[in-house]
């Protein structure tokens, strides 16, 4: 009888044991209505372009390559209304703009005056943002650019699985990224992105987060293009407001572009950080 109770007892144990650590955990994301966030966006990225191609070009141009460093960052405000229906007025305003380049060891300082810049729009069903409209001083090459980004950032809306997660489980999701090259044509790539909860301590999860990229849709005048990567980082996410707190994420991009006479190949080195602090 000893040896039974003493049997059961080392049973239930280890099934209290086992069974509470399959406990899982349930992730809305939204931006809540009536609400104001502070969004910071950093990038620095180190690389440069490798010219391969005759002599005779090589030399017309004066250098087999270029080496460049560039250092980016945002801010803004991201202000919602009171809910309409299904969906959610916004208000996007740009408050800091920096940007600064180095090629080959000259300092380039790109200014755009997006400071006061106001996208204007709706989130919708919670998640996607539409813009409506563009209010400030800027050209419609920044404009389109601007929607875009908007577009790509509300495609990072992280599609938790309904079921819930445990410790230790992943998911995957599919971001669509495009970049938009003035007097060149359009680039679009998809990000494979795997996410695996690692930790949850007082309402804040930690998931790892690891990266593909891979070539989508093409429109480039006479070129071709081909372009592949990857990437690792990590992201916090606030359980109870429902928004993450921040992405940090390295990355590695090869691309290679070739024209008719001079083909030229680029490795980039970029980490990227995106943080996000409800102030209201």
């Amino acid at each position: 009888m000893k040896t039974f109770k003493l049997i059961l007892l080392l049973f239930i144990t280890s099934a209290s044991l086992v069974f509470g650590q399959e406990k899982r955990y349930f992730f809305k994301y939204e931006f809540q209505p009536n609400s104001k966030y502070l969004i910071k966006y950093k990038i620095d990225m180190d690389g440069g372009y490798k010219f391969v191609g005759s002599k005779e070009v090589i030399d017309k141009i004066g250098m087999d390559g270029v080496k460049m460093t560039i250092n980016s960052d945002i801010e803004s405000t991201f202000s919602t209304q009171k809910k309409q229906g299904e969906n959610v007025p916004f208000i996007l305003e740009y408050t800091k703009y920096f940007y600064e380049a180095e090629i080959n060891g000259e300092t380039i300082n790109r200014k755009i005056p997006l400071q006061g810049v106001k996208l204007i729009g709706d989130i919708v069903n919670g998640k996607k943002m539409e813009v409506k409209n563009v209010e400030g001083k800027i050209d419609e090459d920044t404009k389109k650019i601007l929607v875009e980004s908007i577009k790509q950032f509300s495609a990072i809306d992280t599609h938790f699985p309904k079921e819930g997660l445990k410790i230790g489980d992943s998911f995957d999701m599919v971001i669509p990224y495009k970049q938009s090259i003035p007097q060149v044509g359009d680039i679009e790539m998809k990000m494979n992105v795997k996410y695996k909860l690692l930790k949850v301590e007082k309402e804040e999860a930690y998931f790892d987060i690891l990266i593909d990229f891979v070539m989508g849709d093409k429109n480039v005048k006479n070129m071709d293009l081909s372009a592949s990567g990857d990437g690792k980082g990590f992201l916090l996410f606030d359980m109870k407001n429902n928004y993450f707190t921040s992405q940090n994420i390295d990355m590695t991009i090869n691309l290679k572009l070739k024209t008719e006479l001079l083909t030229l190949e680029n490795t980039s080195k970029a980490k990227s950080v995106v943080t996000q602090q409800k102030i209201k």
